[in-house]
């Protein structure tokens, strides 16, 4: 079993903003994620199984108001859905100015074609 998805293990960071108990509100598929995400993950003690609640629960981290709207409209008909997580503390972003969180370590997840995918910035 993938280590980052065992809903068993507790971490600090990654908890949910939107209750895990909440239906998703599309299948993820078959889930994947790269080296990149793996060490990034670990490096910051995120647990991807929070962050993959987060996202089918409709909960997409800091994407635009766009993006949202992209996938509202997506999520009936099985489209791209996309999230955006940082990985950092909330009590280390507030400290940072808007260019610094831009450029803070992040987590992209995609869910596209039956497959949900895991990646970095350094990934794209």
């Amino acid at each position: 079993m993938c280590p980052f998805l065992n809903p068993n293990i507790r971490t600090q960071r990654g908890e949910p903003a939107a209750p895990c108990n909440s239906a998703p509100r599309f299948a993820l598929g078959r889930c994947v994620y790269t080296s990149n995400a793996a060490v990034a993950l670990t490096q910051h003690n995120v647990h991807l199984s929070a962050l993959l609640c987060r996202h089918t629960t409709g909960d997409y981290g800091v994407i635009g108001i766009d993006s949202v709207r992209d996938n509202e409209r997506a999520i009936p008909f099985g489209g791209r859905v996309v999230s955006l997580y940082r990985l950092l503390s909330d009590a280390v972003l507030e400290t940072m100015t808007p260019e610094e969180r831009r450029r803070s370590p992040s987590l992209w997840i995609v869910t596209d074609g039956g497959v949900t995918t895991a990646l970095t910035e350094r990934d794209l």
